[in-house]
């Protein structure tokens, strides 16, 4: 991975020997329980974070910045919060036959991780008595944004409230919150969605250069940094303007990995306009037979 991947690290503070977490960009850490200042190198018990731990780690620092709603919300005895903590596990852990859980790699797939291209034929349709649960249920936000644009498909479905648009964290995954939502209800696979998004462009560059020509500079490193962003333990340079989330290309390899169109929506005046903040995203990289859904031949 290119080095805007920061290197995270734990150790303990000398004086009061409480666990610090710091990354490689840090020059000096103040211990939040006893105020001691120290280096990196005066630490003790030095660690490297990595993998799934590092994920637990960066989303609970995103939580701890990200506007949140004063309670969390429970739907059937889960939150969203806890959905996304669950996230990392899920991405390389399934069950066996006995309903255990299991790291995949020892399953009869002995996959690294979870393929989300099983997710590309759901879909999810909220329960009506939950569109008012605030966290959980329609965005506010979202809804007044998008209003003329809903009455529409309102009126073309004979009236019927056949769209809305739900609440999604805004953390830094919420494009793969969103998807997850469409998907399965949750945000479960948030982190599977982000890996599988991630191998798929590391394998697949040569192609989304060529889709991309003209588009992204392919000689100034801008593809790695495109590539990196889809990693869900990406943190962008702390002199970095362009915050934490992803971009139209992310949603255009989600579709390819999903194998499935995504479409992507604005209200109205943004759809009149010439933007890139609405479109269809088709999955392009295969073949029509390849994305035909297992419920509906040719869907």
């Amino acid at each position: 991975m290119a080095s805007s991947l920061q290197l995270s690290y734990t150790g303990s503070c000398p004086e009061c020997k409480k666990t610090l977490a710091f990354n490689t960009t840090s020059s000096l850490i103040e211990c939040p329980n006893c105020s001691h200042r120290s280096l990196p190198s005066e630490l003790i018990n030095l660690n490297k974070l990595g993998g799934s731990f590092l994920s637990y780690y960066n989303l609970l620092k995103s939580q701890l910045t990200a506007q949140k709603t004063p309670e969390p919300t429970k739907i059937e005895g889960l939150s969203s919060y806890e959905c996304k903590l669950l996230g990392p596990h899920l991405t390389t852990h399934g069950m066996d036959k006995a309903g255990n859980p299991q790291p995949l790699r020892v399953l009869a797939s002995r996959a690294e991780f979870f393929d989300a291209s099983a997710l590309g034929d759901r879909s999810f349709t909220i329960d009506k008595q939950h569109l008012d649960k605030a966290g959980y249920g329609i965005d506010r936000y979202s809804f007044q944004y998008l209003s003329e644009l809903l009455h529409l498909v309102d009126e073309a479905n004979g009236k019927e409230k056949c769209l809305v648009p739900l609440h999604v964290d805004g953390d830094g995954h919420c494009l793969v919150h969103a998807i997850s939502r469409c998907l399965v209800g949750r945000e479960l696979f948030w982190h599977a969605l982000r890996m599988n998004m991630y191998k798929h462009m590391q394998n697949n560059r040569d192609r989304y250069e060529a889709v991309y020509e003209g588009f992204v500079d392919s000689s100034g490193g801008e593809w790695d940094r495109i590539i990196d962003e889809a990693h869900p333990d990406y943190l962008p340079p702390l002199d970095s303007t362009d915050g934490h989330g992803l971009c139209v290309i992310h949603i255009f390899a989600l579709a390819n990995v999903l194998r499935r169109p995504i479409i992507l929506l604005d209200r109205m005046d943004g759809l009149r306009s010439k933007c890139e903040y609405a479109g269809v995203y088709l999955p392009s990289l295969y073949p029509p037979e390849e994305c035909c859904g297992k419920t509906k031949p040719g869907v």
